[in-house]
């Protein structure tokens, strides 16, 4: 499995995919939206020089019903609202599109959709309906190992000791979470700082967070993950390995082995803002997504 995203002036689909927006929990804004985001340095040709990558910040949202998007190609300045869900697949939108999803609950989107280079696409979630505000790949197939490389530009977030942001999880086909990639400020260090947690069969979480964190400074970072399934029952092998700009070499990464977890599979994930507390605000930026069934994937 190969899946790569840039998001606004290239935005391919390359594998089957469900990019979802859900937002969650107490927050204090009216609602978080994905946006086009500045290019990442060094992110390549791909871009366009015109921008790419997702940005979460804050929008609204105004629409009121379900909506379920017919396959079209567009090339105006569109507005699609469902305060509920927007579900859309093959879409096109051309070079002179301008498109815009509003959605109170989820906004999913399949295989076939695609954002020509000089195009827009904006899709909002409003958090006082759900929560959350992720953008969702399912087209992981009852994997047993998941890899992902992504980047992420924190400068702009507002992210309090005493509250944590996740940001990157994998669930099975009963969404329940196998791994979770957290955010947290250290006051005293005053540094963002990153952890992970992985699920085993009994339900309860192993973490690195406290002694075993990573530091995230400023600018944009690599962070990838390298989740496995134990390979049989009391086996208890399983395990995540998580690293902040490795090249590959796997140095200075942090890992939790030796895990029962043989029942686990992923098949599907959620990357963005998931959980966000009330004081918790904001942007950050995405960009340069890939997910892969081997590792290491590197900068």
């Amino acid at each position: 499995m190969h899946f790569k995203t840039r998001f606004q002036a290239v935005f391919s689909i390359v594998a089957v995919v469900c990019l979802g927006l859900l937002v969650t929990g107490p927050v204090s804004a009216s609602s978080i939206s994905v946006q086009s985001a500045a290019a990442r340095p060094g992110s390549g040709t791909g871009c366009g020089g015109s921008g790419c990558g997702a940005r979460l910040s804050l929008s609204g949202c105004t629409g009121t019903v379900d909506l379920s998007i017919p396959d079209q190609s567009i090339s105006t300045t569109e507005v699609f609202e469902g305060c509920d869900t927007i579900d859309a697949a093959n879409i096109d939108i051309t070079g002179t599109g301008d498109v815009t999803f509003q959605a109170g609950e989820s906004i999913a989107i399949g295989s076939g959709f695609s954002v020509a280079s000089g195009a827009s696409f904006v899709a909002a979630i409003d958090p006082g309906l759900t929560g959350d505000a992720s953008l969702e790949d399912q087209s992981p197939t009852s994997e047993t190992r998941y890899v992902a490389r992504f980047y992420v530009n924190l400068d702009s977030m507002s992210l309090p000791s005493s509250e944590q942001l996740q940001h990157f999880v994998g669930f099975n086909n009963a969404e329940l979470p196998q791994f979770r990639i957290g955010f947290k400020h250290n006051d005293i260090a005053n540094e963002d700082r990153l952890f992970v947690e992985i699920r085993q069969d009994n339900g309860a979480f192993l973490t690195t967070e406290g002694s075993n964190e990573l530091e995230v400074p400023a600018g944009w970072h690599a962070i990838e993950v390298d989740w496995t399934a134990a390979t049989g029952v009391a086996a208890d092998n399983g395990s995540i390995v998580i690293c902040v700009d490795d090249d590959g070499s796997r140095m200075g990464c942090e890992q939790i082995s030796s895990v029962d977890n043989d029942l686990g599979r992923v098949e599907g994930i959620q990357w963005g803002a998931k959980e966000v507390e009330a004081t918790t605000s904001g942007t950050f930026d995405m960009d340069d997504f890939d997910s892969r069934r081997a590792g290491p994937i590197g900068l």
